[in-house]
Formats: structure tokens, sequence, C-alpha cells
């Protein structure tokens, strides 16, 4: 994972964006079923099942997961060949989202309120009535992931280097869910 953490670093990312997430240490054991099924194919011999306590630790997996945020848009796919490129196993991302969302958000609160104002009126018509008053707003959480890719583990390999991976950012879509009490009059 140094050399995993130093190819970041010399591709652009700050400290500050490279962040473990998570370490994991788990035994590797023997198959002795399997090696049971094995022995008796090979030399014929009539298969004899393996007591449980044959099973054994033979090693263990070690994987270190680290969080990795890419502020340039530009340099993503190069990221992600950089890490494939010094031994990173497993690549999951990128997950795209606004470095500022809060103005994108506001924007979507103001359409929001906007749109439940015309929904009550529409209602309100339909009943015979008219909207008197807003009596309350809330709004409900949403999830906006982090524009981040998660590095499991390291393996040192060398390969020729391929086109650039793509990657295409598409559309990004903010919302927000609001509430909203009206007052109905006659």
């Amino acid at each position: 994972m140094d050399s995993v953490i130093a190819a970041l670093k010399r591709a652009g990312i700050a400290d500050r964006d490279i962040q473990t997430s998570a370490i994991n240490l788990s035994p590797r054991y023997t198959d002795p079923e399997r090696d049971a099924q094995i022995r008796a194919r090979t030399s014929g011999q009539p298969y004899i099942p393996p007591d449980d306590s044959a099973r054994r630790i033979i090693g263990y997996e070690a994987q270190n997961t680290v969080q990795v945020r890419v502020r340039n848009l530009a340099n993503m796919g190069r990221v992600i060949d950089t890490l494939v490129s010094v031994g990173a196993n497993e690549v999951n991302g990128p997950n795209f989202t606004l470095d500022e969302p809060k103005a994108a958000l506001d924007e979507a609160r103001l359409e929001a309120v906007t749109e439940g104002r015309q929904r009550a009126e529409l209602y309100a018509r339909a009943a015979g009535m008219k909207v008197a008053r807003i009596l309350s707003i809330s709004e409900g959480g949403g999830n906006h992931p982090v524009q981040q890719i998660f590095v499991t583990g390291t393996r040192s390999a060398r390969a020729p280097a391929p086109p650039p991976t793509p990657v295409a950012p598409g559309e990004l879509t903010l919302g927000v869910n609001v509430s909203m009490q009206f007052e109905l009059v006659r």
C-alpha cells in the first residue's frame, strides 16, 4: 500500500484526500474436504471423509483499503491507471458529487417550495377552497455521495501502458424532499 499512496501523491493527490478507510486481516484455512476428494480421484482409492479437526490455518490474507478524493475530473482516468499500474488489485469507483453543493441544493429547495405551493393551490381549487398560508415546511435528508475511489490491496505487477481509462461523468442530479402543510379556507 506504500507504493499505492506514493503513486497517488505523485499523481497530484493531496494528503488530505487520501485516507485509510479499512484494514482487515483474515485467516486462510486448509480445505480437507476438497483435499480428500482430490486424493480419492487421483489415487483411485475410496473417498474417506476427513474429520473436522483436520482444518487448520495455513496463512493470512491482509486487506488495506484507501479512500481517495480526486478533485480534478480530468485526472480521474490517469489516477485509476496509476493505481492499477502500482499494484492496486481492486478499484471501486468513482462516485461523483459536487465539491460545493450548497448553491445547487438551495436552488432545488426554492423549486421544491414553489412546486409545493402550486400543488397546494391546485388541490385547494379542486376542493373549492383557497390557500390561506403555509403552516409548516420541513426538509427530509438526502444522500450525496462523495467523489471517491476505494483501493484495496497491492501486488507488484507491471504491464505495458494502455490508453487512459475513460471516465464519463454524465449529469449529476441533486434533490431535496420538502414536506409542507397549508391552511385552506373557503
